[in-house]
């Protein structure tokens, strides 16, 4: 779906084609830690519980605020938002994501279990912490 928007880009050559259809790709995105974590299962080599948690954490957790981001924007820009709201609405947003990628990140190496834990193949229990980014992230979309 991402994808066919982003297409329509090239034809009508608008900015929030590409930022809405990049914002769905987003909305696939949590599946890619467990297609990895299956074919590593399917291939052979031990699963290293840290490894997974590094996984989701990459795919899953840090890059999610950039598709709220371009959500955002195409949204902003869709509203008419003034540009002094804009500018309001954007800095905060940066500020919040900014804050909990730091944190996110210093947690990880510093104690994991504040993101969560490995609890089987194909599931991790997240944190408070996470949980609220999650919802966080929901109420943007």
């Amino acid at each position: 779906m991402g994808i066919t928007i982003i297409s329509k880009y090239f034809r009508y050559k608008t900015r929030e084609f590409l930022l809405v259809g990049f914002a769905w790709m987003g909305l696939a995105s949590p599946w890619v830690p467990e297609i990895i974590e299956m074919f590593i299962l399917i291939t052979g080599p031990p699963v290293n519980n840290e490894l997974v948690i590094f996984i989701y954490l990459l795919i899953n957790i840090a890059i999610l605020p950039f598709y709220v981001i371009a959500w955002l924007i195409a949204t902003i820009s869709f509203l008419g938002i003034k540009k002094n709201s804009r500018s309001i609405i954007m800095g905060i947003t940066y500020a919040l994501t900014f804050l909990f990628e730091i944190l996110i990140f210093y947690f990880f190496y510093t104690n994991r279990i504040l993101i969560g834990e490995f609890s089987g193949p194909f599931l991790i229990e997240w944190s408070l912490f996470i949980e609220i980014f999650f919802i966080i992230c929901i109420a943007f979309f």
